[in-house]
């Protein structure tokens, strides 16, 4: 992994004074001159020093994380986690479509997730196209090139992930790549990291689905003509912080891409854990 910001070191210093009393005379020590610290005052000092550093911890739990940036990774390297949660009923019509696509791809064997589903997986470090399978195995892949203002996410469609993650307590594992369900608007995808300051803490960045061009929650695009241009767009106003996710589409063709675009809409840092299971 790239160097990340520096960390910030938070110490609790204890101080202790030592005081030789050789030489005082009797009136000295009557009067408290040259008197030996006592156990009492040791506690009371380790006792400040520790509601410091626990005050310390409150303000930066209630503060917002660093921008997340992709170029903070090295090819390869674990990010955390994409947790997709769809809240939708399913009624849009770009939501009927794909599940009617998805449905005839397996056979009638296809349930669309219901509101509240959470479908989540590894996301790692994208940027050798040569090394693009293996990774979309292991779950998302974030193109490192991009800039935090127009992220960009590849899912494989129809195929199952090779390893686990767990995030904050709970593991998510054999999960297929893209074929939970297309993403409807008000959907949230949601990029968890560890933090780099706190090794019992966690980044969380919620972005929610906005709508395409048509009104409905993707776009789908000719793998040929258009597609990279479209996936690869700028973000269309300064003050908004873009991710696009993208998988092949139909399931399992490459003839076009299924495109989503969310808008950043909250960040926090929160109490947890985000890591990769079997490799």
């Amino acid at each position: 992994m790239k160097s990340h910001r520096p960390v910030r070191a938070v110490t609790a210093v204890l101080l202790g004074v030592s005081l030789l009393l050789t030489g005082c005379s009797d009136a000295d020590r009557a009067a408290g001159s040259g008197t030996r610290p006592d156990a009492t005052s040791s506690s009371s000092a380790s006792s400040a020093s520790a509601v410091q550093v626990d005050a310390e911890r409150e303000a930066y739990l209630a503060s917002a994380p660093q921008p997340f940036n992709p170029a903070a990774y090295d090819h390869a390297d674990l990010i955390g986690a994409l947790d997709v949660q769809y809240r939708g009923d399913r009624s849009s019509a770009s939501a009927q479509a794909s599940d009617a696509q998805y449905a005839a791809f397996f056979g009638g064997e296809y349930d669309p997730p219901a509101p509240g589903y959470r479908h989540v997986v590894r996301l790692v470090a994208f940027e050798d196209p040569v090394d693009a399978v293996r990774l979309l195995e292991q779950g998302a892949a974030l193109d490192d090139i991009t800039g935090p203002d127009e992220l960009v996410v590849a899912l494989h469609n129809v195929l199952d992930i090779d390893g686990a993650i767990e995030l904050n307590g709970e593991v998510f594992e054999g999960r297929v790549g893209g074929a939970a369900g297309a993403m409807e608007v008000g959907d949230v995808a949601t990029i968890w990291t560890p933090d780099p300051n706190y090794p019992d803490l966690v980044n969380r960045y919620d972005y929610e689905v906005v709508a395409a061009a048509d009104g409905g929650g993707y776009a789908a695009v000719d793998s040929e003509t258009g597609a990279e241009e479209y996936i690869y767009a700028q973000s269309p106003a300064e003050d908004v912080k873009q991710l696009t996710i993208y998988t092949c589409w139909p399931p399992n063709q490459l003839e076009q891409r299924m495109v989503f675009r969310l808008d950043l809409v909250s960040s926090s840092i929160q109490e947890g854990v985000v890591r990769a299971i079997d490799g």
